[in-house]
């Protein structure tokens, strides 16, 4: 019963010449140069180079067969960013599409203004603090100086 489970060396060797047909005709071919260049000592630069190709063109066709897996996990990847940034800023995004401005100091949105309305509107804040400062140096003058 045991044996009939178990599988010879010939047919684990076929199924996979099966399945990966250039992945065991560029090991073969690396083996073959491998030996003359090596085992052999016959045009061994000559071989090395004929190696170096193979590995090289293995490598192209393992990048080409994968591309499509790398495009796809790439673009999920990038699809999920944009989500994440579309929720994350979904009430400044809304707010700008609606055709107003987002405040970002005070996270509200608000009208947009013109370009005279925004120098009126800094120069009232300009006044309020000249006024504030006006004020605190006032007290600072009537204060009784004290030196200890």
């Amino acid at each position: 019963m045991g044996e009939e489970n178990k599988t010879n060396f010939g047919q684990k060797l076929g199924r996979l010449c099966l399945r990966s047909p250039v992945n065991v005709l560029a090991a073969v071919l690396l083996a073959y140069y491998g030996f003359l260049a090596f085992v052999l000592e016959k045009d061994a630069f000559v071989n090395k180079t004929i190696m170096l190709g193979i590995v090289f063109a293995w490598g192209v066709w393992f990048f080409l067969k994968n591309i499509i897996k790398l495009i796809i996990i790439i673009a999920i990847i990038g699809c999920g960013a944009y989500g994440w940034y579309r929720y994350a800023n979904m009430d400044r995004i809304n707010c700008e599409e609606s055709g107003r401005v987002w405040n970002e100091a005070t996270k509200t949105c608000e009208e947009k203004l013109t370009f005279w309305e925004e120098i009126q509107n800094k120069w009232e804040k300009f006044k309020k603090s000249a006024i504030v400062i006006e004020k605190t140096s006032e007290k600072t003058k009537k204060r009784p100086q004290t030196d200890k």
